[in-house]
């Protein structure tokens, strides 16, 4: 039905026959039919029937608007919606007409009914009315009744309750195993304890720098003197400055005179002149005893002879850092240590929690001449030695959640029939790593403990303890196998003095209590 309302104004000519023609041109909507206020059309009872019928068989649902206290009467006789005005027909609800707008024929009175038949009928009607107002009340009570019952039987059923604080049987479970981390395996072998291992491989740089711990002597001042030249001709010698004098007894020293020097002729003529030591004989060597230069370099070795008649002095070492081949070796072997705590802080940034790096796996697997750089050579002088590096790492690594889960089996299988491991309770402890680098395999023992504690299946529990008598409930429950007698089971039942369990299964509230 369309809920637009459609508005049909009475015209002064209109009849009942022009509305009911109106009327079947509305049909399926909500017609409001207004009453010009002051209006003596269709006031009857019957006219209103009439649209009404006529409404219903149109399926058209009918209200008025109407001012006449006449037609409002009629209106609520037969249920249909009367508003003072259009605006109060848009905002109040629609009453639905009554399906039934005539009595049945046979109630319709006779024509030659007599005043005795009527008082006939008003005393049969008085007294069903009286008989139908006991049989109403009977009925009540007997409702009432029943109701009773049900909820006392409710209430007898579902009102009682029952707690049972129950402590289960536990036993603590120890054991250890042999795990064996194989860089071959593939799968967890159960049975023998094998997990896979992890290979990680890595290649990084580094730099590292060391002093260098070799030392050497250099010269430092040069040793000075003089020496005496004596001629052994009748001719004039000239030696020029830098005319080289030396020692004869064992390694030579040699000087250089730091003067131009003229010996007179005659034998035995004789010139001092000064000496210096010649370069590459610097330092204390150049510091020799009186006598000991007595040659003398050149052409004019047989026609003079030159001696030191004082020691030379001045000569000094100084000690300079030069690198040794230890210092090449030792920064290496810190550049290895280094390479590698590098690759385990990288290499543990790309595992989980549960894997952990074997240390003694970690090791410089690939390196290379090429790849090492150091900054000075043995020997060369330097107070530091530098090395950049680069080598390839490896490491096994192993996941200990496995290793877990094999020592939870082997709790398990160790915990006495009829109890559960409760995994809450696994402590695990790992032993030393034992790495074996030819097979590349880890072995280590896990140790671990975990409480077992019985089964007990509450609603088996539940239904059988429903409905008992209080004596048998405590005899069931005194001899569970899955419950700890000491302390025994408390049973608590609710109303108090009730002399049996609950008759629901629900009703009888289970609770475990913690192991002490």
């Amino acid at each position: 039905m369309s809920s637009a309302i459609e508005q049909l104004l009475l015209a002064p000519n209109d009849t009942l026959s022009s509305l009911r023609v109106r009327l079947t041109q509305l049909r399926g909507k909500r017609v409001l039919l207004i009453f010009p206020p002051d209006s003596d059309m269709l006031k009857r009872r019957l006219d209103l029937v009439l649209l009404q019928r006529e409404a219903r068989r149109n399926a058209i649902q009918l209200a008025i608007v109407a001012q006449d206290t006449s037609l409002q009467a009629h209106a609520a006789e037969l249920n249909i919606s009367c508003f003072a005005n259009v605006e109060a027909s848009q905002i109040q609800r629609w009453k639905r007409s009554r399906n039934k707008v005539f009595l049945p024929r046979y109630h319709r009175p006779r024509a030659d009914l007599q005043p005795a038949d009527l008082a006939r009928i008003a005393d049969k009607r008085g007294r069903a009315r009286q008989n139908n107002t006991w049989r109403i009340l009977i009925l009540r009570a007997g409702i009432i009744l029943l109701l009773c019952a049900v909820v006392g039987a409710l209430v007898y059923t579902i009102a009682p309750g029952a707690v049972i604080r129950v402590q289960l049987r536990s036993q603590e479970v120890q054991t250890e195993v042999e795990i064996i981390a194989d860089s071959q395996a593939v799968a967890v072998d159960w049975q023998r304890g094998l997990i896979p291992a992890l290979r990680l491989r890595d290649m990084l740089q580094t730099s590292a720098s060391i002093p260098s711990s070799g030392a050497q002597s250099i010269a430092g001042a040069s040793a000075t003197g003089s020496v005496t030249f004596i001629n052994l001709r009748d001719q004039l010698l000239d030696f020029p400055a830098g005319s080289i004098v030396s020692t004869s007894a064992g390694d030579a020293v040699f000087f250089e005179t730091s003067a131009d020097v003229i010996v007179p002729a005659g034998i035995g003529s004789s010139v001092d002149a000064p000496i210096v030591a010649a370069s590459g004989y610097g330092g204390r060597i150049g510091n020799v005893a009186v006598g000991a230069i007595n040659r003398v370099a050149g052409d004019l070795v047989d026609s003079v002879t030159v001696l030191n008649l004082a020691p030379t002095a001045g000569g000094s070492d100084r000690a300079v850092q030069v690198i040794a081949a230890v210092d090449h070796a030792r920064l290496l072997d810190i550049a290895r240590l280094q390479l590698q705590s590098l690759a385990y802080d990288r290499m543990r940034a790309d595992l989980s929690q549960s894997q952990v790096i074997i240390i003694e796996s970690l090791q410089i697997a690939e390196e290379n001449k090429d790849w090492l750089d150091y900054s000075a050579v043995v020997g060369a002088r330097a107070s530091q030695l530098s090395l950049t590096m680069r080598a390839v790492v490896s490491a096994l690594a192993v996941d200990e959640k496995l290793a877990r889960e094999i020592l939870q089996t082997e709790l398990a299988a160790a915990a006495p029939a009829g109890m559960a491991l409760q995994a809450d309770t696994v402590v695990y402890e790992r032993g030393a790593f034992d790495f074996s680098p030819a097979k590349e395999q880890v072995r280590f023992m896990a140790r671990g403990s975990a409480v077992a504690q019985a089964q007990l299946d509450v609603a088996a529990l539940r239904e059988r303890l429903a409905g008992a008598d209080l004596d048998a409930a405590q005899s069931h429950l005194r001899e569970h196998p899955s419950l700890v007698q000491r302390p025994p089971p408390q049973l608590s039942l609710y109303p108090r003095g009730l002399g049996r369990m609950p008759l629901l299964p629900l009703r009888i509230q289970i609770d475990i209590a913690d192991a002490a």
